[in-house]
């Protein structure tokens, strides 16, 4: 379907219109899911904690105690086997914060994804979140609107690099809708979802986003989701704030990677457990209803539960400023996060890494306010805004995503400069601990590398062992090269055009595991030799 005009860098002018065409028309679905999602979390939360039925949520005002009483501690519980019970039978692909499972269908499946997926995994997240999980709401909704956009390359049977892009062009209209965030949404798939970048695979999903931010902004308005009380104080002079912000990107990044391999961990630790799905994530689930209680008849909110907007809204304006209630707000929240996807539930990791970001600056602020001078001191809200943008880049691997989209959520662009700054040092402080974000880091765990940067080459992040098809009965060719099994992709072509061979063995240990006949060998060249649209 898709013919180009002598280059494989330009499609033809046609081309070009089809994908804008489908670029709006991803985003007005995009735009809906976002504003669905919404939606349901909202209707879960009121009916779970509240007994009530309503549409109805302000992210930005803690709820009010549930008529439940002790009996909060249950809510988690029976929202974990409701998910339980959705993931395991319809979408086990739906469990945890889906945007690898997305990477990886770009990487390893040609950017399909079931379009059932969408379905189970709006209702799973909308039950974890709405009744209590500590997680957030960027993970389901890319999946959901991911799922979506691969639906629409498959039923016009786009080839795989057309799909990627309609996959990348649904999840930015998800990102924008859900968070009223354009450029944020467009950076995200950006530097996680697109193999390599062009204008032209920029037209739709650019367009999408958009589309899908005007669709949410009719129904929720335009007032920032985070607003900032005084913004004028963020136009300090970047220099005046130097020094505490090089110390606040020093402890972003030692936070980010703690969360990243606590996170990991007690996703492992929860495996290893005896007993199915139903019970390790209930048993989880009622550990995070045992600490919303607690935090909520020590100090009258629940705090830590859900996506946790309320909570960055008093730190910005300072009405959390007690040194002992910082920590342990932070203590909780990695605690309640790692246990709330860890055991299994369905949420992203991007909310809970604002939380993060934000109690970091409000700890870094307190302590400085005491051993600097008066004439260094930097606005506290600088110090939370900036700590948030740097948590979600260190965390997710998605630096700049954090800075422009924690700018868009508040309006603030003044904190640009100072922003990126701990962006970059927490980013270089995690990196040089751990390789991979959060997201690169289960997929290492399942055995899967992702490169990271823009301009990557899916095949070359394959090895041979992921292409290999079984061997044939009876003895092998004889013009066959002898390859690893754990060799890129990379490497293994160069051994067949310079030896002209007819496929390639894979061996394993020394012994046959596999073949790649020629046919798949060429594939794979003019896949490596083709830029995305």
């Amino acid at each position: 379907m898709f013919r180009y005009d002598g280059t494989v860098d330009h499609p033809a002018g046609r081309e070009l219109l089809l994908l804008a065409l489908l670029g709006a028309f991803t985003g007005v679905l995009a735009g809906g899911c976002a504003v669905i999602f919404r939606y349901m979390i909202a209707f879960f939360h009121n009916l779970a904690f509240c007994g009530t039925v309503s549409l109805h949520y302000d992210a930005l005002a803690h709820a009010d105690p549930s008529p439940w009483g002790v009996g909060i501690i249950l809510i988690p519980l029976a929202g974990a086997l409701l998910v339980a019970f959705l993931v395991r039978n319809f979408a086990p692909g739906a469990r945890s914060h889906g945007v690898p499972q997305i990477m990886y269908s770009i990487y390893y499946r040609e950017a399909k994804i079931h379009p059932v997926l969408a379905l189970i995994k709006s209702l799973s997240a909308s039950i974890s979140i709405g009744t209590g999980a500590s997680i957030g709401r960027e993970g389901p909704i890319i999946q959901i609107t991911a799922s979506v956009g691969s639906a629409i390359g498959g039923w016009l049977r786009f080839p795989g690099r057309v799909r990627t892009v309609l996959l990348a062009a649904a999840a930015a209209g998800g990102v924008a809708g859900s968070f009223d965030s354009p450029l944020g949404g467009v950076l995200f798939t950006i530097e996680l979802f697109l193999p390599a970048v062009s204008a032209a695979a920029l037209l739709p999903v650019s367009i999408a986003a958009v589309v899908a931010t005007l669709i949410s902004r009719s129904v929720f308005g335009t007032r920032p989701s985070l607003p900032v009380p005084m913004p004028e104080l963020l136009s300090d002079p970047l220099i005046s704030s130097l020094p505490s912000l090089v110390v606040l990107g020093l402890v972003v990044g030692v936070i980010s990677t703690l969360f990243i391999v606590a996170l990991c961990k007690t996703s492992k630790w929860f495996d290893s457990l005896s007993g199915n799905y139903y019970i390790r994530h209930a048993f989880g689930m009622v550990l995070v209803g045992a600490e919303i209680w607690f935090f909520l008849k020590l100090t009258g909110n629940y705090y830590v539960e859900g996506l946790g907007y309320s909570t960055i809204f008093d730190l910005l304006n300072g009405r959390i400023v007690t040194f002992g209630l910082l920590l342990l707000l932070l203590a909780g929240k990695f605690i309640a996060t790692s246990v709330s996807l860890g055991s299994g539930g369905s949420g992203g990791v991007f909310c809970p890494s604002l939380f993060l970001g934000a109690l970091s600056g409000a700890l870094v602020g307190e302590l400085l306010a005491l051993v600097l001078p008066a004439g260094l001191a930097v606005p506290r809200e600088l110090l939370v805004l900036a700590g948030m943008a740097a948590a979600v880049g260190a965390i997710t691997g998605t630096v700049l995503t954090g800075i422009v989209m924690v700018a868009e959520l508040t309006g603030c662009y003044e904190l640009l400069a100072s922003a990126a700054l701990v962006s970059f040092i927490a980013f270089a402080v995690r990196r040089s601990w751990i390789g991979g974000g959060i997201y690169s880091q289960q997929l290492l765990g399942s055995n899967h590398s992702i490169p990271e940067g823009l301009q990557s080459a899916v095949w070359s992040s394959r090895r041979a062992s992921d292409l290999m098809a079984p061997l044939p009965e009876g003895e092998l060719p004889n013009n066959l090269i002898r390859v690893d099994a754990d060799a890129d992709m990379d490497a293994v072509l160069r051994q067949w055009n310079d030896y002209g061979a007819d496929g390639a063995v894979v061996t394993r240990g020394g012994e046959p595991a596999g073949i790649l006949r020629d046919s798949e060998l060429a594939a794979a060249c003019r896949s490596m030799a083709e830029r995305m649209v």
